[in-house]
């Protein structure tokens, strides 16, 4: 009901009053407009003070990093949840953050301005390095008609940088695949390719690996073409038939990460509901293929794990993850190590929409290869460990989302759906508790946070998403991951993670509802968070006491 003022003249007595659609004006008392204040202020009270909520004995010991999600800002925390150093950039992150061992903070971060791929949630399009002391030293671009990066990066021992990007394909190409036609997009298909780019100069790179997902491909659709076979034959090439939908992001994969014992890359795919294990010790020309390499397969699959029924050797009751996150193994000299950690988002889970971190132990073999018995699915059938909460639906990020193994063993998680950082131990207890602060803010000239300011903006000044500062452009752009559709396959039972309810251990709440929008402070927290959620986070790190990144800095509390 919009809000009535009454003349300039009048309103320093007359009542508040309303338009009512049925009614006409309705008058509101004084009193009335109090009792509505103090009603406010105690919903208000009643919402967790955000910040540092649990610090027990027995959590690592170190620093932790993260970048807010549409913000331009990056920040490093002690265990006081104090900010001990912060950088500040031109543009919003896309959607990862590294400290590295020099002391840089390597960024994936938003380049807004390719036509074909756009300004989706989790674009990217550009990665950048920045000095301790916030002086950019690499503003690299990997974004024409072709190919865009986007969700995440991965600093490589080498000094050089995994990017995931989409990969464009063409109608005309996907039909020759053996796409079935009622499942080509208008637009073509953006199947997915890792990367691997060496800094060359202040704003260039040179791409010097490339896989493409594109080149393992099976169907058993169309007999006339060359890729025709027997899927469940072939588990290391992708069915590209599978994820029936005519939106071009067929994979949506999420996060990369590398094993340097085994020079192998893995590969969250949320639109397959699984994990895939790719080779890296092979050239370019050898990933292109089905030889060569550590693991003599070339760029073929050498493992995937969380939903079979993508390679035949199984159905939906087989199916383990369901819009999962941040895949990646576990160190070295950590407890599991070689062992893989996945955030399980849970969107479409047929017990309910809850979700977990599980830790698999994948079947390796010496040589680099993974145990496979015909026709069989890839082991193991359940994961060794898991973290749900005590009331699963209590614990739910509906999007984003990760987790790390620690030194001790504890396991590190980001519920970024809501902005909670966990550290939990191997019994599940939870020994360090942190909610992300930092609230998206509004865009210039007013609007929607992340939207970028109403209307053109100034000629010269870049796209939504940058901002000045070295001649970039505005402030504005959409969140990191989630603006437009949100990302992944219909889950296959219900809801796909939408369905309203409480912040973290909140209550029920009520189901649905609109989510915040602009700069108000957000009525309801959506149960399992929401693009809009103004505090959400893709991924957290921790860096230990004494790495080499921090040695030597100033980490003394500072005033924000």
């Amino acid at each position: 009901m919009p809000f009535h003022r009454s003349s300039n003249a009048q309103q320093h007595r007359a009542p508040l009053s309303f338009r009512c659609s049925a009614t006409g004006f309705v008058r509101i008392s004084s009193f009335a407009v109090l009792a509505l204040a103090v009603l406010c202020a105690t919903v208000q009270a009643q919402r967790p003070e955000r910040g540092l909520q649990t610090n027990k004995a027995g959590a690592y010991q170190g620093y932790t990093l993260f970048a807010p999600l549409d913000r331009f800002d990056t920040h490093l925390i002690d265990m006081n949840g104090s900010i001990v150093h912060s950088w500040e950039s031109d543009y919003m992150p896309a959607n990862s953050v590294f400290l590295l061992k020099d002391g840089t903070l390597l960024r994936a971060a938003k380049y807004l301005t390719n036509p074909r791929f756009g300004a989706r949630g989790p674009s990217g399009g550009r990665v950048e390095l920045l000095s301790w002391d916030g002086e950019q030293l690499w503003d690299y671009k990997y974004s024409t008609d072709q190919y865009h990066h986007h969700h995440d990066i991965e600093p490589l021992p080498n000094g050089n940088v995994l990017l995931i990007a989409w990969d464009y394909i063409s109608p005309e190409e996907c039909l020759a695949a053996g796409r079935k036609p009622q499942f080509i997009p208008e637009n073509g298909m953006w199947p997915d390719k890792v990367v691997e780019v060496k800094q060359t100069g202040p704003d260039s790179g040179e791409v010097v690996w490339e896989w493409r997902s594109w080149d393992h491909l099976i169907q058993d659709a169309d007999e006339s073409k060359e890729n025709f076979g027997d899927v469940a034959a072939h588990p290391e090439l992708f069915d590209i038939n599978i994820n029936e939908r005519d939106r071009p992001d067929w994979m949506h994969s999420n996060g990369v990460a590398y094993n340097a014992g085994l020079d192998q890359i893995i590969i969250s795919m949320r639109s397959f509901g699984e994990i895939v294990v790719i080779d890296h010790s092979t050239t370019t020309v050898e990933a292109a293929g089905h030889t060569g390499g550590r693991a003599g397969r070339g760029g073929d699959i050498l493992y995937r794990w969380g939903n079979p029924a993508n390679y035949r050797a199984g159905d939906a009751d087989d199916r383990r993850l369901f819009g999962q996150h941040d895949a990646r193994w576990v160190r070295p000299a950590f407890p599991g190590a070689g062992n893989i950690t996945v955030f399980n988002n849970g969107s479409g889970r047929p017990d309910g929409e809850y979700s977990s971190v599980d830790e698999i132990v994948p079947p390796v073999n010496s040589d680099g290869t993974y145990r496979l018995e015909s026709g069989s699915a890839f082991e193991p059938s359940e994961a060794d460990w898991s973290y749900t909460a005590p009331e699963k639906m209590e614990f739910y990020s509906s999007f984003i989302s990760g987790a790390e193994r620690l030194p001790n063993g504890n396991t590190l998680i980001c519920t970024g759906g809501l902005g909670e950082f966990l550290e939990v131990t191997p019994e599940k207890e939870i020994v360090w508790r942190y909610l992300n602060p930092f609230v998206k803010g509004p865009a210039p000239g007013g609007g929607r946070p992340g939207a970028g300011p109403p209307g053109a903006g100034p000629p010269g000044e870049g796209p939504p998403g940058e901002r000045g500062g070295r001649g970039r452009g505005r402030r504005g752009g959409p969140p990191g991951e989630g603006a437009g559709p949100p990302d992944g396959p219909p889950p296959p039972r219900g809801r796909g993670g939408r369905d309203g309810g409480p912040p973290p251990r909140g209550g029920r709440g009520r189901r649905g509802g609109p989510p915040p929008r602009g700069d108000e402070p957000p009525q309801e927290t959506r149960r399992g968070g929401s693009p809009d959620e103004p505090h959400i986070v893709f991924r957290v790190v921790r860096y230990a006491t004494d790495y080499e990144g921090l040695a030597g800095r100033d980490l003394s509390v500072k005033d924000r």
